[in-house]
């Protein structure tokens, strides 16, 4: 009888394993996925924040744009492969610079769907000097 409970009990492992793998991957491509797009979300607001305190003399766009592409460098992404764009605008409260960004996501775990872009963009006024 001990004999039948441990072939069920290894027949019932073998069948649970490779769902609780499968979860355990998609928890782990999720993971990578979103904090790749916290990066990317970062990289925006720290060249946006660049372009805010530089002159429009000095145009703003390009500091912001350069600050952008830096940092992505620096987290590990392919900069140069990063559409960056950015526009000065007047608006009611003012003059605002807005960036944007668009690049490839390759993820970790080919099986895993998630999306292949990651993006983001960002709006701030310019500060009065």
């Amino acid at each position: 009888m001990k004999a039948r409970r441990r072939g069920a009990a290894a027949i019932e492992f073998a069948l649970v394993v490779p769902v609780l793998l499968l979860l355990l991957a998609g928890v782990i491509e999720w993971g990578w996925y979103l904090s790749r797009e916290v990066a990317v979300i970062q990289a925006v607001r720290e060249g946006a924040l660049t372009g805010t305190l530089t002159r429009e003399e000095d145009d703003p766009v390009t500091a912001g744009t350069a600050r952008l592409r830096d940092v992505l460098a620096t987290t590990g992404f392919d900069a140069a492969g990063a559409s960056c764009s950015g526009a000065l605008t007047d608006t009611s409260i003012g003059r605002t610079i807005t960036l944007q960004t668009s690049l490839r996501y390759v993820g970790l775990i080919p099986f895993i769907p998630t999306p292949t872009t990651l993006g983001a963009a960002l709006t701030m006024r310019l500060v009065d000097q």
